[in-house]
């Protein structure tokens, strides 16, 4: 069973493509972005240390990582 923090891929298939979908983020640091860089086609890619500002300027609510999916 996976934790709060946590979407299984099943979860996240089922959810992708729908009006509702979650905000991909990846926020991988550029030396592991480079050994394996496939995204998701939902993803955006953003540096992990400005990507609060990103989501602020879009609109986009933070949502509280204790919360279930």
């Amino acid at each position: 069973m996976p934790s709060n923090t946590e979407i299984t891929t099943s979860q996240l298939s089922r959810l992708v493509g729908l009006p509702t979908e979650p905000t991909i983020i990846d926020v991988r640091l550029a030396e592991d972005f480079d050994a394996d860089p496939r995204l998701l086609s939902a993803a955006h890619r953003r540096n992990f240390k400005t990507v609060t500002a990103w989501l602020r300027h879009e609109g986009i609510p933070r949502r509280d990582p204790r919360r279930r999916f």
